[in-house]
């Protein structure tokens, strides 16, 4: 695990697009997977702006975890790994270098949003030790609301947080 360059922001696209053929297999979701992925160059930006690791394997990047820095947390935008690559665990080292940065970082707690009913997504997040938020903080509650004027279906997701310290 290291962090991103932005040479990897192709990787990048090439990652998200693998992993999001996972979606393929839930009919209502099926649509994920051939949404456009971001530019490279708006790849660019993000690893300029935002913590992003990646995950590399024999020099191959296979995994990215995009972080967003917030006053009390480091949430997670995004964890992707290339299909190729799913259930070896590199999606859990990639959790837990964000808990890593975000403790060193000064930060108590790591957050993110998620499907609550995909197997790789909430009872998946679960299994590392995030709790659903039943009352989620004004922040999460946005995020949220951002989500469904995207498209997603109320109640279909849900904030998750890990308490680090």
């Amino acid at each position: 695990m290291r962090r991103a360059r932005e040479s990897d922001a192709g990787a990048l696209a090439a990652i998200e697009r693998s992993a999001a053929e996972l979606f393929h297999a839930l009919p209502n979701l099926a649509w994920i997977a051939d949404e456009p992925v971001p530019s490279t160059a708006a790849q660019q930006d993000v690893i300029s702006r935002q913590p992003v690791w990646v995950g590399e394997i024999d020099g191959r990047a296979v995994a990215f975890l995009i972080g967003e820095l917030c006053p009390d947390a480091l949430h997670i935008a995004e964890v992707s790994v290339h299909r190729d690559w799913h259930r070896h665990g590199i999606g859990r080292l990639m959790i837990q270098q964000a808990e890593v940065a975000a403790v060193r970082l000064g930060r108590r707690e790591i957050t993110l949003t998620t499907f609550r009913a995909v197997a790789w997504n909430a009872p998946y997040y679960q299994r590392l030790g995030f709790k659903v938020e039943t009352e989620p903080s004004a922040r999460l509650a946005s995020l949220l609301a951002s989500e469904i004027e995207r498209g997603f279906v109320a109640g279909s997701r849900c904030a998750m947080r890990k308490a680090l310290v």
